[in-house]
């Protein structure tokens, strides 16, 4: 929940946004960035984050991380802002 408040801040959308089945490119991307944090910060599967999010499939949930990942390879602005929100959840 923490991590959803917080990254919902960060992109300036809701957390209800994020959790919904909304497709908006700003909240799909907010969503990516949640589902990466939450991934790289916590214990949970794959599974139990799509639970979490509307009951999304655990392949939706890799496929985001993925494709996250690979923005972040090509955008080290937005990769620098990806891993301060992870950085915060670390310590």
């Amino acid at each position: 929940e923490e991590i959803i408040r917080y990254v919902a801040d960060y992109y300036d959308v809701s957390p209800a946004d994020l959790i919904s089945k909304k497709r908006s490119a700003d909240i799909v991307n907010a969503r990516n960035v949640c589902f990466y944090v939450i991934k790289q910060t916590t214990a949970m599967s794959y599974k139990a984050i799509g639970e979490r999010f509307s009951d999304r499939e655990h392949s939706t949930v890799i496929h985001s991380i993925d494709v996250l990942t690979d923005k972040m390879k090509i955008d080290s602005r937005f990769r620098n802002s990806v891993n301060d929100i992870v950085r915060h959840f670390q310590l």
